[in-house]
């Protein structure tokens, strides 16, 4: 899988308590309006292990919006909550299928449960196909 540096959501952000990615694509002014069956990615990968004093968590939710801002945000999807004792480096990457249609602007919003987490990086990329090495 190629990584283009325009795609990346998080380059090794640190995750410590609930935030937005770093970064948001522009995917342009008709947003992702492409053919059915053309599909796209959002690749998570664990680069530092997370620690926490208690119990957290993470989830992590692929959001939209026509404004750069934000201020009219959509959640598309919510992942599962991750304990931290499952967000270890090296991991298995998180892959998520993104739906179609999806508006201008795409970002990750990260939800820390039961923190602040003292340690965690994530790095997230859009992509268009899977690396069989992740299936």
């Amino acid at each position: 899988m190629y990584v283009d540096s325009q795609l990346m959501l998080s380059d090794a952000q640190a995750v410590t308590a609930s935030a937005a990615s770093t970064n948001a694509v522009d995917l342009g002014p008709n947003g992702r309006q492409v053919a059915v069956g053309d599909p796209a990615y959002l690749f998570v990968t664990v680069d530092e292990s997370f620690a926490a004093e208690g119990a957290a968590t993470l989830t992590l939710a692929v959001q939209t919006s026509d404004a750069s801002d934000f201020g009219t945000a959509v959640t598309l999807l919510t992942t599962q909550a991750y304990a931290k004792a499952s967000l270890t480096a090296g991991r298995t990457p998180i892959i998520l299928a993104l739906p179609q249609g999806l508006g201008r602007y795409l970002r990750l919003s990260y939800t820390v449960a039961t923190g602040p987490m003292t340690a965690g990086r994530i790095s997230a990329v859009l992509a268009t196909d899977v690396d069989g090495n992740f299936i």
